[in-house]
């Protein structure tokens, strides 16, 4: 199974059935080139009316520990670049908290952060590597 088996997955195969993996399969590999990185995302129509969108963005390439990254940031901000002009709920798990062993309440400063700076390409931009560098930190150690 591509859909890691965190309770997050398990939720959407429960609501979709197995065809959504199917579907997240032939966007990555139509849509993104054959893989989708941290800081991007597509999106998958469920051909559910209540819920007719998924937006997929990983949070990490490989399962493994990022609790040291700004990766929670990255996914959440490339899932408001794709919400942004399509309907305005969208429901985010706590990013990275599970395999990726990010403590809840560093993901959870991370995705407010990439909210704060929505909408996408009108937010923060720093001035210099040590800005960007600065900001990095910031997110990761608090």
């Amino acid at each position: 199974a591509i859909l890691r088996r965190c309770r997050a997955a398990n939720q959407l195969l429960e609501r979709f059935g197995d065809q959504i993996q199917e579907s997240v399969l032939h966007a990555i590999r139509d849509t993104a080139r054959g893989e989708i990185l941290v800081g991007t995302a597509v999106v998958v129509r469920t051909f559910d009316h209540r819920m007719p969108h998924l937006i997929v963005a990983p949070t990490m390439r490989v399962p493994s520990d990022v609790s040291m990254t700004a990766n929670a940031y990255l996914a959440m901000y490339a899932v408001l670049v794709l919400a942004w002009d399509r309907p305005p709920t969208v429901a985010v798990p706590g990013l990275c908290t599970g395999v990726g062993k990010m403590p809840p309440h560093v993901s959870a400063r991370q995705m407010a952060l990439a909210y704060r700076r929505s909408p996408p390409g009108k937010g923060w931009f720093p001035r210099g590597w040590r800005d960007a560098l600065a900001d990095q930190e910031a997110m990761v150690l608090g």
